[in-house]
């Protein structure tokens, strides 16, 4: 009897086995999942930038030897930069153009008159409010020079004019000159 238990227990786990093997060669076999990464570059130069806003007009308005000088209001030079600048200013002249024989003028008539009085002598810029004041000439004259942008935010320079008016210059309406501002990246 031991013998026959014996056979009938190995059957059973005969059974049992080819059933598992049946039964795991069937099931669904879960594998590992797989992964492949590949990196690619990007590449960029950023080059050096700057900006300048918009600088209002500044009128004096009318004026006279027995006032003089003026001082205009503050103004506002906003400029942006992604690296170090520089913002230099210089006379033109009433045609806009910086070069010819007439950028150290105010000129009468809305700059195309015959009456003209020098800027160089006449014209005084400053920055707010505790600067000296410098004499406008017809070469670049340095403003300020600062650092890049830390946001996007314009940097402001308070600006302001003081005008000599002398007895000798002939009086005349709507004098004009023009003044440039650059900024330069350094």
């Amino acid at each position: 009897m031991k013998i026959k238990n014996k056979k009938k227990i190995y059957k059973k786990i005969i059974s049992l086995v080819l059933a598992l093997s049946v039964f795991i060669s069937f099931s669904p076999v879960t594998q590992a999942a797989t992964t492949d990464s590949k990196n690619h570059n990007v590449t960029f130069s950023l080059q050096s930038a700057v900006q300048l806003n918009t600088i209002p007009a500044v009128s004096f308005g009318n004026v006279d030897p027995s006032g003089s000088p003026y001082t205009s209001a503050e103004f506002v030079v906003q400029l942006k930069s992604n690296a170090n600048w520089t913002l230099k200013v210089k006379s033109i002249g009433p045609d806009g153009i910086a070069g010819n024989a007439d950028d150290n003028y105010f000129k009468d008539n809305n700059g195309s008159g015959s009456n003209t009085i020098t800027v160089n002598d006449h014209l005084e810029w400053s920055t707010s409010p505790y600067s000296a004041w410098n004499w406008m000439t017809t070469t670049d004259a340095t403003i300020k020079t600062g650092t890049k942008n830390s946001d996007n935010n314009w940097q402001d320079i308070l600006m302001k004019y003081r005008l000599t008016i002398n007895w000798s210059d002939q009086a005349a309406n709507n004098y004009l000159g023009v003044i440039q501002y650059t900024v330069t990246t350094l």
